[in-house]
């Protein structure tokens, strides 16, 4: 079973557009929660399901994290309550992790290819075969021309 990695933010609370991360589509909550399945999306809760989330996580295979500090946000002694129970991060903190995420897939076949762990590894393999089994690109079996 996959696990669900949800990014919580309250109702209301304004996401920067520097953060490339989906933020799950309006419908009922286990709709938006499904959203993270694949990948990490933000989730938008209110109180009461964020109080869900916390207080049944055992009936969740779900990994939260909540963002404070967000502008336009309504926290609440609630919100602080149930959040203080969780992994938190700030804005600043998942633009950071967002430029290293893709400082590394721009850099993955690049390292590979510039930087290979040996001689051998840098160089492709060449396979050789019995003249029965090369091909020639002029020969047609289903005219019999060979």
């Amino acid at each position: 079973m996959a696990k669900y990695n949800l990014i919580l933010i309250p109702v209301g609370a304004i996401v920067s557009e520097e953060i490339r991360i989906p933020v799950a589509p309006k419908g009922d909550v286990i709709e938006r929660i499904a959203a993270g399945r694949e990948h990490p999306v933000i989730l938008e809760v209110t109180t009461r399901e964020l109080q869900a989330l916390v207080e049944y996580r055992d009936l969740f295979d779900v990994e939260c994290t909540a963002v404070i500090g967000l502008h336009g946000a309504m926290y609440n002694t609630i919100w602080n309550t149930y959040v203080s129970t969780m992994k938190r991060t700030t804005v600043d903190n998942l633009l950071t992790e967002q430029a290293a995420q893709l400082d590394e897939m721009s850099n993955a076949g690049q390292i590979v290819e510039t930087n290979p762990a040996t001689r051998r590894a840098g160089v492709s393999k060449l396979r050789f075969g019995s003249a029965d089994e090369i091909v020639d690109a002029n020969d047609d079996p289903e005219t019999g021309d060979l």
